[in-house]
């Protein structure tokens, strides 16, 4: 290894020593098997050129009663483009963009794909500079998140009908001991239970929310009753800012 590379290892082990850890967190919520892309950005010193040198870290949260960061164990992942692991799914890019004659925006983005659940943990960016900056990104990964099932198709003949659809959205997560809010959508349009205390002029009385406890799964279900119009459309279900969509639609008739 070369001095300048030495040098930035030594500053990369004093920093994981001694950070300074005045930053807020940003929470991120992640499906397995998806693709996750961090960001850090910040504007350059025009005096220090492109001397600034960044470090991504990371540490799992297995521990759940240590919430000192001074007392967890950081893996380094990337000191500027030098990986400091040996794991094909994490790359680093860099991108730079002109703002004006004299000031750029300049981020590096920690991109890993595809996301294992083993990959939940703290992601620490840190620059250093005469700007420094802190950027902590809380990632928690669950199994998945379904609806089942995929896709829902009414008999033409139910056009001028009532009719009912039943619809499950599956979350599987390990830590099931959590408690988990997931929102209906019909068309965009939140939809409320009927059994909900909570009032509201845009609740249908067709509309029924349960919710089912299981040892690694939370499964809520949608009853909607009505007129066929008025059933088909877009349906999602949301889990913070995960989202999974199906279609309710009328059988093509045939020719």
């Amino acid at each position: 290894m070369d001095s300048t590379g030495g040098f930035l290892l030594s500053i990369l082990c004093v920093s994981i020593r001694a950070a300074d850890w005045s930053t807020s967190a940003v929470k991120i919520l992640a499906e397995k098997g998806s693709d996750l892309s961090l960001p850090c950005g910040f504007h350059p010193d025009a005096d220090y050129g492109d001397k600034t040198i960044i470090q991504w870290m990371f540490h799992n949260m297995t521990t759940r009663n240590n919430r000192n960061h001074h007392n967890k164990r950081w893996k380094p992942l990337f000191l500027n483009t030098q990986s400091l692991i040996s794991e094909p799914r994490f790359s680093i890019r860099h991108k730079i963009k002109r703002l004006n004659s004299t000031t750029s925006h300049y981020s590096t983005i920690l991109s890993i794909s595809p996301l294992r659940e083993s990959d939940a943990g703290v992601y620490f960016c840190k620059t250093h500079s005469p700007n420094n900056i802190n950027i902590e990104y809380h990632v928690r990964v669950i199994k998945s998140l379904n609806i089942d099932p995929p896709q829902i198709q009414i008999p033409a003949d139910a056009i001028d009908k009532a009719y009912s659809i039943e619809l499950h959205c599956i979350l599987t997560d390990n830590n099931h001991r959590r408690l988990h809010e997931i929102h209906w959508f019909h068309n965009n349009k939140p939809i409320i239970s009927s059994l909900s205390t909570t009032k509201s002029q845009n609740a249908p009385p067709h509309a029924t929310i349960t919710n089912n406890i299981t040892r690694q799964s939370y499964v809520s279900t949608l009853y909607y009753t009505g007129l066929t119009p008025t059933v088909i459309g877009s349906y999602a279900c949301e889990y913070k800012k995960l989202k999974k969509h199906v279609r309710v639609e009328l059988e093509p008739v045939p020719s």
